[in-house]
């Protein structure tokens, strides 16, 4: 199998972009999305989704693959990103993942890990506990663990409580001995790009802004309408939308009126997320690092590296 890239990054740092660029430029690369949000029909607004000209220049796969309820895991990622990858390198094509959802990557990078079966009853007492409980518990049990998920994450949180509570064992020790005891399961090299701080932060409040200006707090209204359960309407930015259409402040903080405050909420989210995201790149010790703009052609030449030459570049 001929070698292949995942670009990943903090949200907002140019990663699909730049993926689409480079995969136009090719003719021949097809992107396989690993942001959770954009797997979920509906949710299109806020999870940046490829426009349909942008998925007609290049084939996307892992976009509007579940229902807004559905309930899907790590490991239904790795088997779908495995039947992609697999359909097109048999057409002849290369794959190049990306997406910022380290949860799911890493799960894709080593393989799936032993966890004990979902337990329903215990998974409806969880779901009694507000977020900031759940989250409070999870550090309490398993601090590593919990710094990897961001505390609005109630899925994830929920699931590594079930994980411990059933097991007795912390999900951040059975991921690192997963971790320790696998390589790769492909030919693939991780490329991580980011921004200076101040550049990335003034980039996600530019981005929510014209996410709110296209209609992402009527998609909210129309997604809760239809689909009041959908698991997605947890994730950063959706919630805090449904949190300012409920008329509920954060504990601590005084809202700014109108708009205005809920774009604050939203850019303090997102930060909060680029900061967990940020951790997980960093404990990828096999990655390569770049920062944009300053290192874009050195990113691009890497990529071409990586797709035009039939195997790894060593290191």
């Amino acid at each position: 199998m001929k070698p292949f890239a995942i670009l990943t990054g903090p949200t907002g740092s140019g990663k699909s972009q730049i993926a689409l660029e480079f995969a136009a430029s090719k003719g021949s690369i097809e992107i396989v999305n690993a942001d959770s949000i954009a797997w979920v029909r509906g949710f299109d607004i806020g999870s940046a989704k490829p426009s349909p000209e942008e998925q007609a220049l290049v084939p996307h796969h892992l976009i509007d693959v579940f229902e807004p309820e559905a309930r899907y895991t790590a490991r239904d990622f790795v088997e779908a990103a495995d039947r992609a990858i697999q359909d097109i390198f048999n057409r002849g094509h290369r794959p190049l993942l990306v997406g910022g959802s380290g949860f799911y990557l890493k799960a894709w990078l080593y393989g799936m890990w032993d966890a004990p079966d979902t337990q329903p009853e215990l998974r409806e007492e969880l779901s009694k506990l507000s977020s900031e409980e759940l989250y409070e518990r999870l550090k309490s049990v398993d601090p590593d663990h919990a710094a990897k998920l961001h505390s609005n994450d109630t899925y994830r949180i929920i699931r590594a409580l079930e994980i411990w509570t059933v097991s007795g064992q912390k999900p951040s020790v059975l991921e690192q001995q997963k971790k320790n005891t696998q390589t790769y399961r492909y030919p693939v090299e991780l490329l991580v790009i980011d921004r200076d701080r101040d550049i990335l932060n003034a980039r996600l409040r530019a981005r929510a802004q014209a996410m709110l200006e296209k209609g992402w707090i009527e998609e909210v209204r129309t997604l809760r309408s239809k689909n009041p359960h959908a698991p997605a309407l947890a994730s950063v930015g959706y919630a805090q939308i449904c949190n300012w259409l409920d008329g509920i402040s954060p504990e601590g903080r005084k809202l700014r009126p109108g708009q205005e405050g809920l774009l604050d909420e939203i850019e303090l989210a997102t930060r909060q997320l680029v900061k967990s995201q940020r951790t997980w790149f960093r404990g990828q010790t096999q990655a390569h690092f770049y920062t944009l703009e300053p290192e874009r052609e050195t990113l691009w030449n890497h990529l071409n590296s990586i797709y035009d030459c039939a195997t790894l570049d060593p290191r």
